[in-house]
């Protein structure tokens, strides 16, 4: 028996065939459910979901992905989510940027800045997160309060 939140939709057999009510909106405005689902690409770090292809919700997430650019599962460990997203970015703009605060002489100390940063979020990013020495952990909370402090400084 469908729940209340579940609205048939006819679709072809290779398409979604249940829609939750938080997405009526998106069927009306008639956005497609067709394409590839960017979990499928092969492209590193723009897909967070922590589903196997063999999951029963598979189907639905996958629509979520379609419709809104991620799916629930993403939302599970946010935290985890968001640092696998920051971590890459943050480690190619400590690597590759072109400026600096005004409030530096030079380059030194902010790519010092960046650089601690970046390596708190690939900590966080980690599979072995929890398993950090006390060391790392003083660096992962270090990061966050740089990245805090300096989060309307990251542009180039």
């Amino acid at each position: 028996m469908k729940s209340k939140k579940e609205t048939k939709i006819k679709k072809k057999e290779s398409e979604i065939k249940v829609i939750p009510s938080s997405l009526k909106a998106s069927v009306k405005k008639k956005i497609p459910t067709k394409g590839v689902d960017p979990k499928y690409l092969g492209i590193p770090n723009i897909n967070f979901s922590l589903t196997d292809k063999d999951d029963k919700r598979e189907p639905q997430f996958a629509y979520e992905r379609k419709t809104k650019g991620y799916d629930r599962s993403e939302l599970w460990s946010l935290d985890s989510t968001i640092a696998r997203f920051i971590a890459p970015r943050l480690r190619d703009f400590a690597e590759d940027h072109c400026g600096y605060p005004a409030c530096f002489v030079d380059d030194k100390e902010w790519s010092e800045i960046l650089d601690k940063m970046a390596t708190a979020f690939e900590l966080l990013s980690s599979d072995e997160f929890l398993f950090h020495s006390k060391e790392q952990e003083a660096q992962v909370e270090e990061g966050l309060d740089l990245f805090r402090k300096w989060f309307h400084s990251l542009w180039d």
